[in-house]
């Protein structure tokens, strides 16, 4: 299933002024794709936190089993 993520400007502005502190390049050029990665990395580590992560992992082992 694909979804589709709105940012505010604010929010983007945000991002991109973190990534930048956290690169190793001296002058980092932060694109969508970086923005798009950081925002994936939530996303995974949200969904597999708490209880939440108990059913999503639960179905994800199944789908690697075979047995959906």
């Amino acid at each position: 299933m694909k979804i589709t993520i709105v940012l505010s400007e604010a929010e983007v502005k945000g991002i991109k002024k973190y990534l930048k502190t956290v690169s190793h390049d001296i002058h980092p050029k932060i694109t969508k794709e970086d923005i798009v990665q950081e925002i994936r990395g939530i996303v995974s580590g949200t969904i597999y936190s708490g209880s939440m992560g108990d059913y999503v992992l639960a179905e994800v082992n199944k789908e690697s089993d075979g047995s959906q």
